[in-house]
């Protein structure tokens, strides 16, 4: 199996720290919308680092799975006041 590195521009491959910092403002982004890095987020170790990362994987994922429920929770509901598939609901900018 071939794995592709992560690579600057110049072809030499990202470290780890770069690999940590890209990952952390990714996952953020998905979140927020906005990229953004903690200040001392290239003094934490390796491991620290890792937690962080982990920490706000977690916390993305719970607020995926909210979302969700919520969205079910809502079809629901307005599914009540009659016979509207969630298409029709979606479309309508209900959903």
């Amino acid at each position: 199996m071939s794995h592709q590195i992560a690579r600057h521009q110049d072809g030499t491959p990202l470290t780890d720290l770069e690999l940590d910092i890209e990952a952390y403002v990714n996952i953020h982004k998905d979140i927020e919308g906005v990229k953004w890095l903690p200040q001392d987020f290239h003094l934490l170790n390796a491991d620290e680092r890792a937690r962080q990362i982990d920490s706000l994987y977690e916390r993305g994922e719970e607020e995926a799975r909210i979302q969700k429920e919520e969205y079910q929770e809502d079809l629901v509901y307005l599914q009540s006041f009659g016979d509207f598939t969630e298409k029709q609901l979606v479309a309508w900018g209900c959903l």
